[in-house]
């Protein structure tokens, strides 16, 4: 069971307002739920200089290696098709985060059980 509560205390509103979480919240409706690491596509360091070249070429390889993990069987590529389609649907059809998550549980309920 996962507690979905702040990991802090405050008993006034103004320690409350100051309190910050940090990250997405889990979410069903993404393949891995919102668990993995994405590297950006930019090749520069945090003051905006260009990253040297040894340095780019490794970026370029853990992007690469990050792509292939994401969905390494077909149970996993499976998954990130039908939460991508999922996430379209719900998109055009304005329908609600709550629901749209009831319905990726649902999914990955059959899934498991190989419906």
């Amino acid at each position: 069971m996962m507690d979905k509560g702040p990991e802090w205390r405050a008993f006034t509103q103004e320690e409350k307002a100051s309190r910050s979480r940090v990250g997405v919240p889990t979410s069903y409706s993404v393949h891995d739920k919102g668990l993995s690491t994405a590297i950006g596509r930019v090749d520069r360091d945090a003051f905006g200089r260009k990253l040297p070249l040894s340095t780019r070429l490794q970026m370029w390889r853990l992007r690469k290696w990050q792509i292939r993990s994401r969905v390494h069987s077909s149970v996993d590529r499976n998954l990130a098709q039908a939460m991508a389609e999922l996430d379209r649907l719900s998109d055009k059809s304005y329908i609600p985060g709550p629901v749209k998550e009831k319905a990726a549980i649902i999914y990955r309920k059959a899934l498991d059980k190989g419906l």
